[in-house]
């Protein structure tokens, strides 16, 4: 928070920096589990907020080469028949 001339104030102490209000994101819990897929993070809601907060080990994970060729192939490629609605659209 700014207080005056563009000085940091602190914000310890104050009710939004105690842990009562602590949330973990769906997509964290699909990071930290060993066989986290590319698809079960492209299925959540929150996944371009969480791009645009920086969460480092999802812009990780989405930028490994791997997961930059899927997503390319998604984008060039049409849906094979029978694929589900999220790959359709």
């Amino acid at each position: 928070r700014r207080h005056g001339r563009g000085r940091l104030v602190s914000m310890e102490g104050a009710l939004w920096s105690t842990s009562l209000f602590t949330f973990t994101s769906p997509i964290d819990t699909i990071l930290e589990k060993e066989d986290c897929t590319l698809e079960e993070l492209l299925e959540q809601d929150e996944l371009l907020q969480e791009i645009k907060t920086n969460n480092l080990p999802l812009v990780d994970k989405l930028c490994q080469f791997e997961a930059v060729r899927t997503m390319v192939s998604y984008i060039a490629q049409p849906a094979p028949e029978g694929s589900d609605d999220l790959r359709i659209h």
